[in-house]
């Protein structure tokens, strides 16, 4: 007889077969490993460089299919990204150009062909910039929130969120929050990272100063809140209020 059995063994002459174990001529397998021929595979394994390398290679030149570009927007519409996935994000696009058919530069907007030194008017890329931000479901985020909290608290229907646009748009920049009560005052609200010297190649006031001369261009007198003032809301509040009684 080719064939033994004991509890919870069994054998044959071409299969072993033990409790979660099962082995043939071609495949073995395991609780949570497999072995093929040409495959390994095992939960949290980590291929080596050279797999990896020959990855890269084999998908060089693979353009990703417009069906499924939907789809990966559709699964990560309205995810923010973490700050280091943003950051892996413009390093790894740094120098590269979009295709001759999605290439958009300054002066360049729906329906209308790029052309060298083309200029679109204020009111077009107000336009465009809304568009944009509906389109990509732009919402405040969570230091934002905590800044409107406090303009509120202090200042009640002083300032409003303009974070979509939905106030102003002044050259194509957009104030993270707007007086509406008749003064021309906005109040920007900076990111440690976003706005520092390493990000920017500028030191924190000439980014500041950057930012102030741009709105006061356009006759506004600006305030910027660093996102570390946020931790001492006594001294940001002093700040706040003397920076809304200027010339009250």
């Amino acid at each position: 007889m080719n064939t033994k059995f004991k509890k919870g063994i069994h054998y044959s002459s071409a299969t072993e077969f033990k409790k979660g174990i099962h082995y043939s001529s071609a495949t073995e397998f395991k609780k949570g490993v497999h072995y093929s021929p040409t495959t390994e595979f095992k939960k949290g394994h980590n291929f080596s460089k050279e797999i990896m390398e020959k990855l890269r290679k084999s998908h060089m030149g693979h353009q990703v299919s417009i069906k499924t570009r939907k789809k990966i927007s559709r699964a990560l519409k309205g995810k923010p990204l973490s700050i280091a996935t943003k950051e892996k994000l413009s390093k790894a696009n740094l120098g590269k150009r979009l295709s001759p058919s999605t290439e958009f530069k300054k002066g360049h907007h729906g329906g209308t062909p790029f052309k060298k030194g083309h200029r679109e008017s204020p009111e077009v890329r107000e336009k465009r910039i809304k568009n944009i931000l509906k389109a990509s479901a732009v919402r405040p985020n969570q230091k934002e929130r905590q800044l409107n909290s406090l303009l509120q608290q202090l200042l009640p229907g002083e300032y409003t969120l303009n974070v979509r646009g939905e106030v102003m748009i002044l050259g194509g920049r957009i104030p993270d929050f707007v007086n509406v009560n008749g003064k021309k005052r906005l109040i920007e609200l900076f990111g440690n990272y976003w706005h520092s010297e390493e990000k920017t190649g500028r030191q924190g006031k000439e980014e500041e100063a950057k930012r102030i001369n741009h709105f006061k261009q356009f006759g506004w007198d600006t305030l910027i809140v660093w996102e570390r003032e946020l931790k001492d809301e006594t001294s940001l509040k002093e700040k706040i209020l003397e920076f809304s009684s200027e010339g009250a």
